[in-house]
């Protein structure tokens, strides 16, 4: 028991030395090293949308000093039209009307949190613009866009938003952009319109009588094409209504010279010629057939910069 008491006694020695040793040094590392008090986010309370702005976060100690730990807290915030990267920037993203959110920084345990607004911006609108046939078949329906513009360079698609309108009985827009036509006993133009937030954009359609025969084709393009060389053609329809329509896809294209290749859609090359030569290009379409005469050109200028062949020396 003696013994046990004895080194009690010495223990407790051993930590009053030390204490004695370690107090001071304490002391002088606690005066060294000043408690925080607090931290505090510096910055706008209001943000644009879609623009982006900075905030800072700032260290207060209980000695009167202060440091800027931005870079060193850690950033978050709580909505999903923002994001703040963990240098304190923050960027908005669009919002349709003015939206609050709240950021925070966290350091050594301490922390705070700012409320922002993010700012709808009005824009003005300059134009709007429609995206659609211009003919539509009787008993069918298609789809129109409405595309409105910004003064900032800006556009988007409204065409759900948008109000449809048409002033025919002859069709009618059933859904946001979804015209369905009616029967009519010849093809007809009917005037419709969209409007968006009060600005308005006019457009013509036609509705097409299925049963219109077709009257004529016409093959334009031009008449001459120089050697080694290509143009394009296109086909038009004429009908009984007296609508036209392309349909240099749909035709059958051929031509009758060795000289000239003609593809589907209308395409004429051409190969060399010694002289100019004609050939003639021709379309047929639905039981109707149109040609055209064209002349190759020999260009004089190739032949005289034209290096002879191995035959010819």
């Amino acid at each position: 028991m003696a013994a046990k008491i004895r080194l009690s006694h010495w223990a407790f020695s051993l930590l009053l030395i030390m204490w004695g040793m370690t107090g001071p040094i304490l002391s002088l590392a606690s005066a060294n090293h000043p408690s925080l008090k607090k931290i505090e986010i510096s910055g706008p309370s209001n943000v644009a949308e879609d623009s982006s702005a900075y905030y800072s976060c700032k260290a207060f100690y209980d000695d009167g000093s202060s440091e800027d730990v931005t870079s060193s807290a850690s950033w978050s915030e709580d909505c999903w039209y923002a994001d703040i990267s963990s240098g304190g920037r923050l960027t908005t993203g669009t919002v349709t009307r003015d939206e609050t959110c709240r950021i925070y920084a966290v350091y050594d345990g301490m922390q705070d949190s700012l409320a922002i607004t993010v700012k709808n911006v009005a824009k003005a609108i300059t134009r709007l613009e429609v995206e659609g046939p211009s003919d539509v078949n009787e008993n069918e329906s298609a789809y129109f866009k409405c595309w409105v513009y910004y003064d900032d360079g800006n556009w988007e698609n409204v065409s759900y938003d948008a109000d449809w309108f048409e002033d025919s009985w002859q069709a009618s827009f059933e859904s946001r952009g979804r015209l369905v036509a009616s029967s009519v006993n010849s093809s007809t133009w009917i005037r419709c319109w969209v409007d968006f937030k009060g600005i308005r954009r006019y457009f013509d359609v036609r509705i097409l009588n299925s049963t219109r025969a077709l009257v004529r084709l016409e093959i334009r393009g031009p008449r001459e094409i120089k050697e080694n060389s290509s143009a394009s053609y296109t086909c038009a329809a004429h009908f009984d209504d007296g609508g036209t329509e392309d349909v240099s896809y749909a035709v059958s294209w051929s031509e009758d010279s060795w000289y000239a290749e003609v593809s589907g859609g209308g395409r004429v090359s051409t190969g060399e010629v010694g002289e100019d030569q004609w050939f003639r290009l021709t379309v047929h379409y639905q039981g109707r057939e149109d040609s055209l005469q064209i002349k190759i050109v020999n260009d004089i200028n190739s032949i005289i910069t034209r290096q002879p062949t191995r035959e010819s020396r």
